[in-house]
């Protein structure tokens, strides 16, 4: 029976051929483009997964955005900024819980697209609860950290804009432009914190540290990649109009978070190659290019009778072990060694109270 259009975009055309390590893309870039077309009905899936956790945030900021402005209507600058503390505590601070619980949900994301872009067998829930389950805590963590920040970053954004003066414009000028960039170079290190998280045991405070130094390795690449998988979003939600903002919202429900960890993954994947895995997880390098390993040899895994990359992953992993019931790693060889979701590494990698390799000019085929 001819299959239509919907279940040829969500779950594949299921006629892609025998999948080898040839197949692979060769670079960072044809890496992203060659999982978000094969793996679409996936990344999907995990979208929509990822929003019913994302849910509160996007109908609270709605409701709270609209509170403000219609509270804020006709007022002068003095009245609001009389205001402010209290508007910010309504809006920003009433979010942090609800974005906490959105990073519960990114930590099973951050698993499965990972283990997408690393060429491995998914099985959708459980790969996504074994994600949750072996990175909530940190993740949690990670997104108290976020919304605090976002609260406070927010309020003194508002308190410029609210004080400027003439004789002040200046200055105010350049510590708005500071804001601004502090806030898009600390999500640049969420990203990076989220997605060791993921993959590596760290302790919370390594993850901070490694996250920054990583950032500014690479600084201008990363930025650029993060903003440019927040596009979709944010090419709607800067517009004043409440119908953009809600179809912004629904991009998020439905594209934009997949979208977005994808192609963050793939970065941060790259990044992890030059400065963590050459030295301390060799066969992690390239992985998912075809420069790198295969996935079942990287993990140390016989069996390597993968199905076509087209067909659905859930009939892929039916009769499929755990990968970690699988790996066999040792102490000398740090084939399983890293998170994968589950326990984490005892291994110290780059941060965890050390600087990062010197001298790592190789960027792992980005």
């Amino acid at each position: 029976m001819k299959k239509g259009v919907i279940y040829r975009l969500i779950f594949g055309k299921g006629n892609n051929g025998d999948f080898t390590v040839a197949n692979l893309p060769k670079n960072r870039v044809k890496q992203f483009l060659y999982v978000f077309k094969r793996r679409f009905g996936t990344i999907f899936r995990v979208n929509l997964l990822t929003a019913l956790f994302a849910l509160p945030l996007i109908a609270w900021d709605f409701v709270s955005t609209a509170y403000v402005a219609d509270f804020t209507k006709g007022m002068d600058a003095q009245t609001q900024f009389s205001h402010l503390l209290r508007l910010s505590l309504l809006r920003y601070g009433t979010q942090i819980p609800m974005i906490m619980l959105t990073c519960v949900g990114l930590a099973g994301a951050f698993y499965v697209i990972r283990q997408l872009c690393w060429g491995a067998p998914v099985s959708l829930l459980r790969d996504y609860k074994k994600g949750i389950k072996g990175a909530y805590k940190q993740f949690l963590l990670l997104g108290l950290l976020a919304g605090t920040v976002n609260f406070a970053f927010s309020y003194l954004l508002e308190f410029c804009l609210l004080t400027v003066s003439a004789k002040t414009e200046f200055a105010y000028v350049l510590a708005i432009v500071g804001i601004i960039l502090a806030a898009i170079i600390g999500f640049t290190a969420l990203v990076y914190a989220m997605a060791q998280s993921s993959l590596y045991g760290m302790t919370f405070f390594g993850l901070i540290k490694s996250s920054f130094i990583l950032t500014f390795k690479r600084l201008f690449r990363s930025v650029g990649v993060v903003l440019l998988s927040l596009l979709p979003v944010l090419l709607f939600r800067f517009f004043p109009w409440a119908f953009m903002q809600i179809i912004g919202d629904c991009l998020i429900v439905v594209f934009s978070i997949g979208f977005a960890v994808t192609m963050q993954t793939v970065l941060c994947h790259g990044v992890f190659d030059a400065f963590i895995n050459e030295k301390s997880y060799p066969n992690f390098v390239n992985l998912g290019l075809n420069t790198g390993m295969s996935y079942y040899k990287a993990m140390g895994i016989d069996d390597e009778d993968d199905d076509s990359d087209g067909e659905s992953d859930e009939e892929e992993n039916g009769n499929r072990e755990s990968d970690d019931e699988n790996c066999v790693a040792t102490e000398s060889e740090n084939t399983c060694g890293a998170n994968a979701g589950d326990n984490g590494a005892e291994q110290s990698s780059a941060a965890d109270g050390e600087s990062l390799p010197d001298g790592a000019e190789k960027d792992g085929g980005a």
